[in-house]
């Protein structure tokens, strides 16, 4: 193994550890960073609810692709299982679909934190202030 995986296999593992670090902190709403919408964040307060939503569905997809990019890294030149490569592939897929699920409409609820699960989803919010919008 030469550097460089060694940074990704090591570095990449130090990152999703961090992460799932912070994870039982926002499940439980004992962390609070994700409370209000930071400043640098250019989509407003409706996306920024969606994003926080998504924690789980996104770190679940990190883990998955960091754990694919290992089995690779330690394969070396040896070719990938074609039955490894379409079940990672339905997989992620699957689990994309649950992220864009989750921000979108807010469901569902098993995987949003407990403390975002009462309010609207993305889609419904915009739909919410377009019908404020027209009602004047």
């Amino acid at each position: 193994m030469n550097f460089r995986e060694l940074v990704v296999v090591f570095g990449g593992g130090a990152l999703l550890g961090g992460l799932a670090w912070y994870l039982p902190g926002i499940w439980r709403h004992t962390n609070r960073r994700l409370d209000g919408q930071p400043d640098f964040w250019p989509y407003g307060e409706l996306a920024w609810r969606g994003f926080a939503r998504c924690i789980v569905p996104v770190w679940v997809v990190a883990v998955l692709g960091y754990g694919f990019i290992v089995f690779v890294v330690l394969a070396g030149r040896a070719a990938v299982p074609d039955w490894f490569a379409q079940a990672f592939v339905i997989c992620a897929v699957a689990i994309l679909l649950i992220t864009v699920s989750v921000f979108l409409f807010n469901w569902p609820k098993l995987v949003v934190p407990p403390s975002l699960r009462s309010g609207p989803g993305v889609l419904e919010g915009l739909f919410a202030r377009r019908r404020s919008t027209r009602s004047r």
